[in-house]
């Protein structure tokens, strides 16, 4: 999966984590799938998030809304620098643009 890919390169040192509005059992079930249909271990952290409020939070559609994959960018302090949504991801060339908001984030954590 190209997630995967650019964890050993420009994601190298940054954490990711899925989130999910389906439940833990659900997600174990599609990471299992996942590696038996694609040959792929997914290393990222996966959270549930079954109350839908990460997707309130970060504005990914109204609450009731279809869900479309969404993709962000946090800076230390938890804003938003990058964000892409699509709910035909796979097919969509995100890298790019990702790598940009990447060089743009500042090198140092922010101060507490």
């Amino acid at each position: 999966m190209r997630l995967e890919k650019l964890k050993e390169g420009d994601l190298a040192g940054i954490p990711v984590v899925a989130i999910s509005p389906d439940g833990p059992s659900a997600i174990r079930k599609g990471l299992i799938s996942v590696k038996k249909d694609r040959g792929v271990v997914l290393t990222h952290r996966f959270l549930a998030d079954e109350d839908v409020v990460f997707k309130d939070r970060y504005a990914l559609g109204s609450s009731g809304a279809a869900r479309p994959p969404a993709m962000l960018l946090l800076d230390g302090a938890g804003r938003t620098v990058w964000r892409f949504g699509e709910s035909h991801y796979e097919k969509s060339a995100f890298e790019p643009s990702l790598k940009e908001a990447l060089a743009r984030l500042p090198k140092e954590p922010p101060a507490p």
